[in-house]
């Protein structure tokens, strides 16, 4: 009794390859079938060398997908894989400098950006500092902003 499933056991074991992968999994015929890795699906039974890739800026953390709509738009990007609308960057308002001061190079919108300012001649940052910057981020609310704390460029004060 006992040799006979071993024997079934090792005849699962080595013939599963010429079993066509479940959904979810890829293989070719004579290897082992693997679960999809993160950020793809495998929609069918049957044999593939790899599974598909979700659309550009989405994906998933799951391992073995076996359904495009765990395709979801990455943090900070919208649209809709499963209607075909792409996932797009999203923007936070454009960002103003202070009072007396101005931005430093390029100040984009986009999620992640980082806008850099400083104050003009004779200003400078609350607390001292000689630069500040400003992220767009997606806020908890799932809303964009730029990262929280006023930034205001004041007078020195000169002594004689």
């Amino acid at each position: 009794m006992f040799k006979r499933v071993v024997f079934l056991a090792c005849l699962v074991t080595c013939c599963s390859a010429q079993v066509p992968c479940h959904a979810g999994f890829f293989g070719s015929k004579g290897q082992a079938c693997r679960e999809c890795p993160h950020n793809t699906y495998k929609d069918y039974i049957g044999f593939a060398s790899s599974c598909k890739p979700c659309p550009v800026n989405s994906g998933h953390n799951l391992l073995g997908s076996h359904i495009f709509s765990d395709c979801k738009c990455l943090k900070g990007y919208s649209g809709d894989p499963m209607q075909d609308i792409p996932c797009t960057i999203r923007l936070c308002d454009p960002f103003a400098p202070p009072i007396n001061g101005s931005l430093v190079g390029v100040c984009k919108s986009e999620y992640n950006s980082v806008c850099r300012i400083k104050c003009n001649e004779g200003y400078e940052l609350q607390g001292g500092s000689a630069h500040a910057e400003k992220k767009c981020i997606v806020n908890k609310n799932n809303h964009m902003e730029w990262t929280e704390g006023l930034i205001y460029c004041s007078g020195k004060i000169k002594v004689m």
